[in-house]
């Protein structure tokens, strides 16, 4: 995390060097205002505060579109505010342009999972109890719920005699984590566990 901040921080001071003494704007934003939001979404995103890291990731990736990592923790932030459809767009921007980025891959998907899962969920509760889908839908169901990790979800204490499922929404903060990268010597470079 702190070689990431450090290089956020050399970038918008490079950019400061090279304007010498007039105020220079990187995209729309003073390489200051850089500065400040790159600490400001570093900080949010370590106390996970994702609403605003994801603000403030924003800001950035407008800012520096071509880096890869700051479009992950853009969707991290996005995936844990619960802005399931913004995450997954975000995370194929870092496979645009970083393909071997595992961790976005992996990411993606969980949150597509979950998008999944939350669909069938709707499903249930909006299909006549006889609708032939009904079943299917809720094995699908049970199915993601159990791959996430969230068997309690697939597998309610109150289920029916039969023991059939009752679908319900699979939060964003479900027992499978997203992976983020922590403070280690892959930030800059790469995500890591």
């Amino acid at each position: 995390m702190k070689k990431l901040l450090s290089a956020l921080l050399m970038v918008a001071s490079l950019a400061l060097a090279a304007c010498g003494s007039t105020p220079h704007k990187l995209g729309g934003r003073s390489a200051d205002d850089i500065k400040a939001t790159a600490t400001r979404a570093e900080q949010s995103y370590a106390n996970s505060e994702w609403s605003a890291a994801a603000e403030a990731y924003g800001v950035l990736v407008e800012e520096m579109p071509q880096d890869a990592n700051l479009w992950f923790r853009y969707a991290n932030a996005l995936a844990r505010s619960d802005q399931p459809d913004k995450a997954v767009t975000a995370y194929r921007e870092v496979l645009v342009r970083d393909a071997h980025f595992s961790k976005a891959w992996f990411n993606m998907g969980i949150v597509q999972l979950r998008q999944a899962a939350n669909s069938f969920s709707r499903m249930g509760g909006n299909i006549s109890a006889d609708d032939p889908l009904r079943a299917q839908g809720e094995q699908v169901y049970a199915g993601i719920t159990k791959l996430l990790g969230d068997d309690s979800a697939a597998r309610p204490a109150n289920a029916g005699a039969a023991g059939k499922a009752k679908p319900g929404p699979v939060a964003p903060s479900s027992t499978t984590p997203l992976h983020a990268p922590q403070a280690s010597e892959h930030d800059a470079g790469g995500a890591s566990h």
